[in-house]
């Protein structure tokens, strides 16, 4: 039993495994000087006794070693499923070291970090004094199983017995921690005690029983997700309802055909949509017999199933035999995800899956994730879901209901505290906000479009139509529903769905038929409320429309993340520079999607310089200013204008017709000419259009440049009287 600190609580230990005497020395006087009760060692023999008789909270292992170098040490720790602290210290080169950390993360060991020599005290106290991690991480849950082999006797009981159960692991989305699925998986006790998966399935393969084994697990996995689909819908959280599941899948079973056609008639007696079941292939069995994969796994697609491919990045697959494999979704091995924090190479192994799998668009996956430094880390580089100990232990059948009730509370409350934080609830309207709204209308040709947000009890309007009022109770708003999951909500018909025909929106005199709606977040993920269009005729998006919902949405996401508008400093409801080529990218974006012309038109008041100088930078302000207030009232709201440099302030419209932009022009020539007499200054100011390029780089710059050259040569001048 370890000794009592002065205040009685147990003293940790550390156990240090190192030949060189003064390093070993050195690091045990860190320990103690750290409060640890601390013992060195340069003998192997010693140090295991040590290990399995004082019972070491921390271990700190040297690499090189003549008796037993440091890769032997980790490996005998493993087998002896050691849970101690591990820091790993050598003077080894850095990719040795990484190439061990990833050593101990495979073995199973609770690597806390790699320290090359010589080191700093201040590292390794720190090291020191971290608390063991291990609970509620991914440790070996097969600690006291039978060391006997299971037969195929054994096995085949088992499946006939139905003795071999199913447990389910969430998956949720990076970005927001949105519930997205589970992945099932099998358990199986043989005389009380667990027998690991790779034992048995491997066990399954061999003796032809893999698929005897695999409709077991599918049969009940598919009806428990029937239950709690049901149960899901019933509620409020009915996101559980949408929820996806993941099964396994062996290479053997891929030519078993009538196993598959059980599949589809099993699903469509359960009312369960085939996109919901997602079948999981390792890299190497989705790599073998390329060819009958191919025709199983293009069948499945075509039936609506979709299909990842699991472990990437452990085995040997041909790029080119990726690409033509039908996958929908890349999941990255947890041996890469778990070493995370500790090596360069696996978080740079990990970047590179995650952008494979978004160029060939797939959806990545990663499997591991034990803490929110990781969970952080897979967000900065754009992974969509993510699995692991740190969200979810597997949950048994029973326990998914409520683990998923009590997340969800928890979300509920960091998104209303985040939602306060961000101040936007309660305040005026905002161009940048109105513009998206009005352009939406447009593209879709509908009456309505809001942009919405949600408190604990209220559905309130940032941005919608100034005759319609949307405010209203939470349990009367579609909008509710939108935020419990990542994509689109599409009502075609508000009055045939369950969900929405008794609300007051869809009975009462706004007659609301058809409502799509797509959850907007904050930069921190939490939903802060929806961009929806309503109409009240049944509607039906493509999806490409969707595409383009999606694509306004991010838009307002983009204003999201500036908690004030981003105007310039004197020109109030006008962009500064930065702002305005940022968002002039995403419209440019836009309008490539749904092939519109964009055009720019560029107000220069050339004189500016002038005017403050002869009149000082209070006149040259109120000049800016006065500008800019003719331009918004001219202006139509769904364009964007802002300020790019000096004098200059561009307008930027979508669609316009080359009549509809002179007529603009004209106006504005105009207008600023009566704003010219009334500020009694002379003011010169020129007028110019240039359309963009809107696939080329460089699009808003080089209309620019054209504008200006057609300002120079056909530039109208307004000279104002003093």
């Amino acid at each position: 039993m370890n000794a009592k600190t002065e205040t009685g609580s147990l003293a940790r230990r550390l156990l240090v495994l190192d030949d060189d005497g003064m390093t070993g020395e050195t690091i045990r006087r860190i320990g103690e000087f750290a409060g640890l009760e601390s013992t060195h060692t340069a003998s192997p023999v010693e140090f295991f006794e040590l290990v399995e008789k004082w019972l070491p909270d921390v271990i700190a292992l040297d690499l090189l070693m003549p008796e037993m170098d440091g890769v032997e040490v980790m490996a005998k720790l493993s087998s002896l499923e050691c849970d101690a602290n591990l820091i790993i210290t050598s003077g080894v080169g850095t990719e040795v070291l990484n190439a061990a950390s990833l050593s101990a993360s495979g073995h199973g060991l609770n690597l806390i970090g790699v320290l090359p020599k010589p080191f700093s005290q201040a590292k390794l106290r720190s090291l020191l004094l971290q608390p063991n991690q291990r609970e509620g991480k991914e440790k070996n849950i097969y600690q006291g199983t039978t060391s006997e082999q299971p037969t195929v006797a054994d096995l085949r009981k088992a499946i006939e017995s139905r003795a071999i159960s199913v447990v389910y692991q969430p998956k949720i989305f990076c970005k927001t921690g949105t519930l997205a699925g589970f992945e099932a998986l099998a358990r199986w006790c043989l005389d009380g005690k667990p027998i690991p998966p790779d034992r048995f399935i491997p066990l399954a393969e061999e003796s032809g029983l893999i698929d005897d084994l695999t409709r077991l697990i599918i049969e009940q996995a598919l009806k428990w997700l029937a239950a709690v689909s049901e149960e899901g819908e019933s509620n409020l959280f009915a996101g559980i309802g949408q929820a996806h599941l993941s099964i396994n899948i062996s290479a053997r079973t891929l030519t078993n055909a009538p196993l598959f056609q059980w599949v589809v008639s099993l699903c469509d007696e359960l009312a369960i949509d085939h996109h919901r079941l997602i079948f999981e292939l390792t890299e190497s069995s989705a790599m073998g017999d390329t060819v009958t994969a191919l025709d199983t796994l293009t069948r499945l697609r075509m039936q609506g199933f979709k299909l990842s491919i699991d472990d990437f990045g452990t085995g040997f697959s041909s790029m080119v035999q990726l690409v033509r494999l039908p996958f929908s979704e890349i999941k990255v091995d947890k041996s890469f995800v778990m070493d995370i924090g500790a090596s360069a190479e696996s978080r740079a192994v990990t970047r590179s899956i995650v952008d494979l799998g978004s160029s060939l668009g797939l959806l990545s996956t990663a499997e591991g994730v034990e803490d929110q430094d990781t969970l952080d880390y897979l967000k900065t580089l754009g992974c969509d879901l993510a699995q692991g100990y740190f969200i979810s232990r597997p949950l048994k059948d029973n326990d998914v209901v409520d683990w998923y009730r009590q997340r969800e509370g928890e979300r509920e409350t960091f998104r209303l505290d985040s939602v306060k934080e961000s101040m936007i609830l309660g305040t005026l309207p905002e161009r940048r906000f109105d513009r998206i709204t009005h352009i939406a209308r447009r593209l879709f040709d509908v009456p309505t479009s809001l942009i919405t947000c949600l408190d604990r009890d209220t559905q309130w309007v940032k941005s919608g139509n100034a005759d319609s009022n949307y405010r209203v109770p939470r349990d009367e708003s579609f909008c509710t529903h939108t935020i419990m999951a990542d994509g689109v909500l599409i009502v075609q018909d508000a009055r045939l769905d369950t969900r929405f025909m008794e609300l007051e929106l869809v009975k009462g005199a706004k007659h609301v038929r058809f409502y799509a709606g797509y959850p907007v977040c904050l930069p921190n993920g939490a939903k802060v409320g929806a961009l929806c269009l309503l109409d009240r005729e049944p509607r039906y998006l493509s999806d490409r429309d969707i595409e383009i919902f999606q694509r306004l949405a991010a838009m307002v996401e983009d204003e999201l993340t500036t908690p004030e508008s981003p105007s310039d400093t004197v020109m109030e409801g006008v962009l500064s520079k930065g702002a305005l080529r940022a968002r002039a990218q995403a419209t440019l974006e836009l309008a490539e999607t749904v092939n519109e012309p964009v055009a720019a038109i560029l107000v220069t008041l050339d004189q500016l310089g002038d005017i403050n100088r002869q009149f000082g930078w209070a006149m040259g302000d109120r000049c800016l200013k006065a500008v800019a207030a003719v331009i918004n009232r001219i202006s139509n709201p769904s364009d964007m204008v802002g300020r790019y440099r000096g004098g200059e302030i561009v307008i930027i419209r979508m669609n316009p017709s080359v009549a509809d932009a002179q007529a603009l022009c004209e106006d504005l020539q105009q207008s600023l000419e009566a704003l010219s007499n009334t500020l009694h200054i002379p003011m010169h100011a020129l007028v110019s259009i240039a359309f963009l390029d809107t696939k080329k780089p460089g699009a808003l710059e080089t209309a620019i440049e054209d504008a200006r050259a057609s300002a120079t040569a056909v530039g109208i001048s307004l000279e104002g009287k003093r």
